[in-house]
């Protein structure tokens, strides 16, 4: 396997109400996959299944600090001033969201790491060397996760991106002047990549009407088709992982490598029966 050096980061956000209106407008999952005890199961989750040379967790001004914050001397806390909130209900440009991994991207470019690996807060991981699995199968220098059920084009809760396509990442992102409602993140990620798909993102404009999602259906279709290919990543200009599943369901438990957020109680369950927590 490779011995690259990789910075993983995340963002956080926890808070003792049952819904915080200030940061979206509807919620997946378990509840206890937003609790501050939670944060402990996705730390077990990096500790067994990676070896990361830092971690970094970029709180949003939570009213709940992460608790795994001082157990591990790899792990960095940066605490914004601010909750930039949800991409459906945000504050500013940027949500909290893209907000953690713009100073994920920059925290890895001056650590002077090979990778960046994004495993957002509600994630689990399996698979003892899942990273190195991905940076291994990698042809270009960004991976994101594939969906077909979903209405986004790509997955982004779990993803790598090479320090090479970090700066050129950067400077696209900061180049697009609408804020995460008007163009998603999601959607940003397939033109900050480059991939001959983005002008189709670009259009409408503005808004979230029927073109945009029928952009969306096309874009997803065109990169489920291009995947296929073995020259389907020149188009794409990223790379999808080779296993799922993120949001897309069901989750196969049997596999040797997944990932998975959203967990309902029956999911975490399962999953805790064969990782033992």
């Amino acid at each position: 396997m490779n011995m690259e050096r990789y910075v993983i980061g995340t963002g956080w956000w926890c808070t003792n109400q049952d819904h915080d209106g200030a940061t979206r407008l509807q919620t997946y999952g378990d509840d206890q996959i937003r609790s501050e005890c939670f944060n402990e199961k996705w730390y077990q989750s990096i500790s067994d299944n990676t070896n990361p040379q830092q971690i970094i967790i970029v709180d949003s001004a939570s009213p709940i600090p992460p608790p795994i914050i001082d157990i591990d001397s790899r792990i960095q806390y940066l605490r914004l001033n601010e909750n930039g909130g949800h991409a459906t209900n945000l504050k500013g440009k940027y949500c909290g969201w893209t907000r953690s991994v713009i100073v994920g991207l920059s925290y890895t470019l001056c650590c002077d790491a090979d990778y960046f690996v994004y495993v957002e807060q509600d994630v689990l991981l399996s698979g003892r060397g899942i990273i190195e699995k991905c940076i291994e199968t990698m042809k270009t220098n960004y991976m994101f996760g594939e969906t077909s059920s979903i209405q986004q084009p790509l997955q982004q809760s779990f993803f790598v991106i090479k320090r090479q396509g970090i700066e050129r990442f950067l400077s696209r992102l900061y180049r697009i002047n609408r804020s995460d409602y008007e163009f998603s993140p999601e959607e940003k990620f397939v033109i900050c990549s480059g991939s001959m798909l983005s002008p189709l993102c670009a259009f409408p404009p503005r808004g979230r009407n029927i073109m945009r999602k029928r952009c969306r259906v096309l874009i997803r279709r065109c990169i489920q088709l291009l995947s296929k290919l073995s020259f389907g990543h020149f188009f794409l200009g990223f790379d999808l992982c080779p296993f799922g599943c993120g949001r897309e369901r069901p989750i196969d438990f049997r596999s040797e490598y997944y990932y998975f957020q959203h967990g309902t109680e029956s999911e975490l369950l399962e999953y805790e029966k064969n990782h033992k927590y």
